[in-house]
């Protein structure tokens, strides 16, 4: 996805998602970046993200224990 078609779905994204690229890492429903549990909790993971080209690629759907 684009970040454009991300901010479609759910506003404008922070500068540190362009910045940084722990923004876009897979935390445990443990960690501080709620960001992260909303795309966890959906059954996806990050795979890849290039914040030049502002593009990030999450894995398909998966059950996952907990969501």
């Amino acid at each position: 996805m684009s970040f454009a078609e991300i901010e479609e779905l759910v506003g404008p994204l922070p500068r540190s998602a362009t910045v940084y690229s722990a923004w876009w890492s897979n935390e445990s429903s443990s960690g501080r970046h709620v960001q992260s549990r909303a795309w966890m909790e959906a059954g996806r993971e990050v795979v890849s993200v290039d914040r030049e080209l502002r593009l990030v690629r999450f894995s398909h759907a998966e059950w996952r224990r907990g969501s």
